[in-house]
């Protein structure tokens, strides 16, 4: 006489076994028909999905290159600013964003630079 299991499930795990074993069987009949071997290749592609490695190397390199970013923007930011002051002329952020040759909402996340400014207008 063989040994019989009995596996207890709630309702939702049951459903999601269900679906599990319908696209399992699904993807085994699709591969089984004739495909062309492209569709074939995507198919085992996702089926066995390649894990991405990103190495210290890399990750270090995109942390510098952002930080870079970053600091050429301030510094964008600031000689705008400079420059607004050596004139003695009052700026706003669009007028900020226009000198430095930057997107407006790049120099309003950047607010804090110059918000104390007396030249700064805030509504303009």
């Amino acid at each position: 006489m063989s040994k019989k299991n009995r596996i207890e499930l709630t309702d939702e795990e049951f459903i999601e076994l269900q679906k599990l074993i319908t696209l399992q069987n699904a993807i085994v009949n699709i591969l089984k028909t004739d495909l062309t071997p492209e569709y074939k290749t995507m198919l085992n592609k996702l089926m066995k999905p390649k894990e991405i490695i990103i190495s210290e190397k890399k990750r270090n390199a995109t942390k510098k290159a952002h930080t870079k970013k970053i600091n050429t923007t301030l510094k964008k930011i600031q000689n705008a600013i400079n420059l607004f002051q050596l004139e003695q002329k009052t700026f706003t952020i669009y007028s900020l964003a226009k000198t430095a040759n930057l997107s407006y909402q790049t120099v309003k996340k950047n607010q804090n630079l110059f918000e104390n400014n007396p030249l700064f207008q805030k509504n303009l």
